[in-house]
């Protein structure tokens, strides 16, 4: 069987070589004939070489013409056939026809970089093999444009320069959803086709209704033999879509393969029936709860957790602080770089695992776990209780009877204030920080950020005033509160107070607050690493000193509600809330504490065995 060109050039050179030949002869006859018969052999005579060259040149100027035209005419005609079968090739050797169609070079990415699409039809009639390549380029041309209404570049999620990849396990639930997300986009492409059909002729809906029962019979015997080429390259189109990565064995592959090739089946059984009008194309649509669980389909984006809940505390008349909301931003952000695109309302206890095991891998302890899982259980709560619930079977299961910070003994405070005294790193500030810790019980930032002014003098030594400022506010309404303090037995102390009074600034000059407005973060780490070199005991921190507090003024039969007042805790019950509320508790009913904290101020510098602790 010869090809287009090959049969023209046959009829090149059986038909028109041997007719310019044949001109050519005339051409020398003519010329003759109009000569008298005497004067023939005359002009064999006078003909000169030169004069027979030049009537050969001139035929031959003819050549290149005539050659052009036949040669246009093979390419025109050419190019018709090739219009019918432009991308179908007759393979001589194995004596069948075969489809062959180049991916763009912009698109193999999502065909799991393969350079061509190759499909062999076997030894059929000419004619079949050409409606049957048709029927298959209409096929990916449309694939093609639908991989490029997408977007012609592979995208990748990408968050704070991280990527961020949903990983997804080949479930059957997940192999159900990825099945339908393939569908959307080409339904979308058959709607727009539907669009142009009509308006067009009634040819033109014979075509494509001929090309359909062709694409059918193709995914049919693709079904029945089981091929894997263009499920696979489906799935890999998602990821790269997508951002995914399906975790995935053998014998889910081979699952996702058969529920696809048979859902191509029925997709192709639907358009035939939209084509001959006995469906609606809009039921072919997939709705958006069957799709693959991804933020852009449905649901809520774990990274969207905490501005959610943020607008929740606005309805309800409450401002998270910076820092507060900050914290939440982290723990939702590492949430969101474990599910990605997978929305929150379908977190699965695996989720949760690798969460945990994140932060476990960042140095957190255990208990540190177990509080940001409760923070992101507060997240959720607001958004899906069957997530939260999910959240909350996770929980590790620490020790919750168990004392999170221990309280100082005598001896183990005498040997802090040696081991202080001792550091290079430590200044005067730090010696005076640790005892206006124990006189008042306060916390570590709400000493670091007073002024000068919030001291007064008072008849057995000072009242220290803790109130919320503009630039910082404290943790919470009972904070603020005024606190006696005896010095009485710490001259030092005493006198280091009145000098820094005098200059009327701040009380601690190196404190600096962060970008919250919150005091205490580089003297707590510069103190408990001191600290944590001579203590192995990891109970025992700086903040131990208001757990010390605590205890040596229930020792020493302080009223329950002034130790909490003094410590800047909130009422318990509803009668002292309402009726007598703490914050009308002021300096002179918390007198009783100053000479009990004096003395433990005081008793730390004289216990005996404080060097003995201090080297065990």
């Amino acid at each position: 069987m010869y090809s287009a060109i090959q049969e023209k050039s046959i009829f090149l050179y059986t038909f028109i070589l041997p007719a310019m030949t044949f001109l050519h002869g005339l051409h020398s006859n003519c010329c003759l004939s109009a000569l008298p018969t005497t004067k023939k052999s005359h002009y064999f005579c006078q003909t000169s070489v030169g004069d027979s060259y030049a009537i050969n040149q001139q035929l031959i100027l003819f050549l290149p013409i005539l050659v052009s035209l036949c040669w246009h005419k093979v390419w025109q005609e050419q190019e018709h056939s090739m219009s019918k079968t432009k991308y179908l090739t007759f393979e001589k050797a194995r004596d069948r026809y075969v489809f062959q169609m180049r991916i763009p070079t912009a698109l193999r990415a999502y065909f799991k970089n393969r350079t061509a699409i190759r499909i062999a039809f076997g030894t059929i009639p000419e004619d079949t093999a050409i409606q049957q390549a048709k029927a298959l380029e209409s096929k990916w041309k449309l694939k093609f444009h639908e991989v490029k209404s997408r977007n012609s570049v592979v995208r990748v999620a990408k968050e704070n320069n991280r990527l961020i990849t949903t990983v997804l396990r080949l479930t059957d639930d997940i192999v159900r959803r990825a099945v339908a997300t393939t569908l959307v986009s080409r339904t979308n492409m058959l709607n727009d086709k539907l669009t142009l059909l009509r308006a067009a002729g009634d040819s033109a809906w014979t075509t494509e209704l001929a090309a359909a029962e062709i694409i059918i019979a193709s995914v049919r015997r693709r079904l029945a033999r089981g091929h894997q080429s263009d499920a696979l390259c489906a799935l890999g189109a998602l990821e790269v879509e997508y951002g995914l990565n399906f975790r995935r064995d053998g014998s889910e592959t081979e699952f996702f393969v058969e529920r696809w090739n048979a859902a191509e089946v029925q997709f192709e059984h639907a358009w035939i029936e939209v084509l001959r009008g006995t469906r609606s194309i809009k039921t072919m649509m997939p709705l958006r709860t069957e799709l693959l669980p991804l933020v852009r389909f449905f649901g809520t984006p774990a990274n969207g957790l905490t501005q959610r809940w943020v607008d929740r505390q606005g309805l309800l008349g409450k401002s998270p602080t910076s820092k507060t909301r900050e914290k939440y931003e982290n723990i939702a952000a590492d949430a969101h770089g474990i599910v990605g695109e997978q929305p929150v309302e379908l977190l699965t206890p695996v989720n949760i695992r690798d969460l945990a095991a994140l932060w476990r891998n960042k140095g957190n302890s255990q208990t540190t776990i177990a509080d940001k899982l409760g923070i992101l259980i507060c997240l959720l709560d607001a958004v899906s209780k069957e997530a939260a619930d999910i959240c909350r079977s996770e929980l590790p299961r620490t020790q919750l009877d168990g004392v999170r910070r221990h309280p100082f003994s005598d001896a183990q405070l005498g040997a802090l204030h040696q081991h202080f005294r001792e550091a290079r790193n430590v200044h005067t500030d730090d010696m005076h920080l640790v005892d206006m810790m124990m006189l008042t019980g306060a916390r570590l930032g709400e000493l670091l950020r007073l002024n000068c002014d919030e001291l007064s003098r008072s008849q057995s030594g000072w009242i220290v005033t803790i109130r919320s400022r503009e630039d910082s506010r404290l943790k919470n309404t009972p904070s603020e509160r005024e606190l006696p303090i005896d010095t009485s037995g710490l001259p030092e102390l005493h006198m280091w107070l009145q000098e820094r009074i005098s200059k009327n600034g701040r009380l601690f000059t190196d404190a600096r607050a962060d970008k919250h407005g919150h005091y205490g973060n580089a003297e707590s780490k510069r103190l408990n690493r001191i600290l944590r070199k001579h203590f192995p005991d990891r109970r025992l921190v700086l903040q131990s000193i208001r757990t010390t507090v605590g205890q040596t003024l229930r020792r020493n039969g302080i009223d329950p509600r002034v130790r909490r007042r003094a410590l800047g805790h909130a009422d318990v019950d509803i009668h002292d809330k309402h009726y007598d509320p703490a914050e009308l508790l002021g300096a002179a009913d918390l007198e009783s504490i100053a000479p009990v904290l004096a003395a433990l101020a005081v008793r730390t510098r004289t216990v005996p065995g404080a060097n003995e602790e201090a080297k065990t």
